[in-house]
């Protein structure tokens, strides 16, 4: 199986670290609304005891395993990025140095 990758395949690149940061958008917005949803929970009188403290206990996994996934996905995003800056350059030295020797 075989494709034709052209010039206009950079977007490929940048496509898809925009759709690593739509996700790592998403994913923050969600953990914000979670934390909302907690702190009200903490309330007193709302959830005490051994249950409320297994779910706050429960709820830090949770949010630092996402803080960390919204992490690595941003530095992705950028690799992307720095990925396709550097082929983009790469491709133009090779063009002017091959239109150099023409």
């Amino acid at each position: 199986m075989s494709e034709n990758i052209g010039i206009g395949s950079y977007k490929d690149l940048s496509n898809g670290a925009d759709t690593i940061r739509t996700t790592s958008d998403n994913l923050k917005s969600s953990l914000n609304d979670g934390n909302s949803s907690i702190s009200r929970l903490q309330n007193p009188r709302v959830l005490e005891g051994p249950i409320g403290d297994h779910i706050n206990g429960i709820w830090k996994i949770v949010n630092n395993t996402t803080a960390n996934n919204i992490s690595t996905f941003e530095q992705s995003a950028t690799t992307l990025n720095n990925v396709e800056d550097n082929y983009h350059a790469t491709d133009n030295k090779s063009s002017n140095d091959v239109g150099g020797v023409i």
